[in-house]
């Protein structure tokens, strides 16, 4: 028996199903060994395989797109909070402030 793949291997020992390859009028009855499927069942009226695989991308991409956009405006948020904080000296407030940092200075 001659191996596939200039000498390599059989498709079985690839992890391949049989073909059938050493049946008699094996290349006049056997071929073609895969086709496209026209439609694929359960799916929609009549999708095929390339538009699943386009919707499919598409729902990743508004996905991504979403993820984004919710990340950006939860930091935003978080940044508004931040700057909302306002010390009130006046009340007691801005003496977490280190001296050094331009806070109260406490008299010697």
């Amino acid at each position: 028996m001659v191996k596939w793949n200039g000498g390599t291997s059989f498709p079985i020992q690839s992890g391949h199903p049989c073909i059938g390859c050493t049946e008699k009028h094996f290349f006049d009855r056997m071929t073609p060994f895969y086709s496209t499927l026209p439609t694929v069942p359960g799916v929609g009226v009549e999708a095929t395989a390339n538009e699943i695989g386009a919707v499919a991308l598409g729902a990743a991409l508004l996905g991504v797109c979403a993820h984004a956009a919710g990340s950006a405006i939860g930091l935003r948020r978080e940044r508004m909070k931040e700057d909302a904080v306002v010390s009130l000296p006046v009340l007691g407030d801005g003496g977490d402030k280190k001296p050094e940092d331009g806070g109260d200075k406490k008299p010697k």
